[in-house]
């Protein structure tokens, strides 16, 4: 009777599956929400890039920033509250990255300078769960650049 009743394991299964359920749960929600970031992560990218390929053609149009920004709410029509902006950039070809003012009449050896439009899509992702060591609201941000000229 007693070396029977040491060897019943009825009810060892449901007992693990009551300790290992809720960490399997958080665990599949932690997989969804990263996915989602990652989603919507890779759309504002996208987003921004179309911004700033938005009708470049001419120095011009790299001054139409309500155009850009629009561009950049169209193709980000699927994520919910992103914000746009729009700018024109311009620098020298002896310092590239080095932004430099638009309306200066030449660079050094090369005349006027080069002209850039660059767009940005900016949101605040809020997970659907609150997870040790990781913030609840991620700020998201993702922005592309075209040369004009």
């Amino acid at each position: 009777m007693l070396t029977q009743l040491l060897w019943d394991r009825r009810g060892g299964s449901i007992t693990e599956f009551a300790i290992t359920a809720p960490l399997l749960f958080l665990m599949a929600l932690g997989a969804g929400d990263f996915a989602r970031v990652t989603v919507e992560a890779a759309q504002m990218e996208g987003a921004a890039n179309a911004g700033a390929t938005w009708d470049y053609r001419t120095v011009k149009d790299a001054v139409d920033y309500q155009g850009i920004q629009n561009a950049v709410l169209t193709d980000a029509i699927d994520v919910s509250n992103v914000s746009a902006t729009a700018e024109r950039l311009c620098d020298c070809p002896d310092a590239p990255g080095a932004w430099v003012s638009c309306t200066q009449s030449t660079c050094s050896g090369y005349g006027v300078p080069r002209v850039y439009v660059r767009a940005r899509a900016t949101k605040t992702f809020s997970t659907l769960g609150r997870y040790p060591g990781v913030p609840s609201r991620i700020p998201l941000s993702a922005g592309g650049y075209m040369r004009v000229q």
